[in-house]
């Protein structure tokens, strides 16, 4: 289940490259998603508040924090054609 921290690590950093400063993401509990309910916090992000039945995670990408792929997945990005 290591492959959502390698993804979340590429998309901070792609996002973090083209100048943005924060990540948000939401999680909605439900019955299938509830292995997810830490995920956020425990990849660094903040609660910072709700909307409906979503609570909002941020994660600040000025403070020069990385979130760190597993060592055994190597992912490798390829520029767009």
């Amino acid at each position: 289940r290591s492959v959502e921290t390698a993804f979340l690590s590429v998309v901070s950093e792609q996002a973090r490259a083209r100048g943005c400063q924060t990540l948000r993401g939401a999680h909605r509990p439900t019955k299938k998603n509830a292995p997810c309910k830490d995920f956020y916090e425990s990849h660094g992000f903040s609660r910072v508040g709700d909307a409906g039945d979503a609570s909002i995670w941020e994660f600040d990408l000025s403070q020069g924090r990385t979130i760190r792929p597993p060592d055994w997945i190597r992912v490798l990005v390829q520029a767009p054609a």
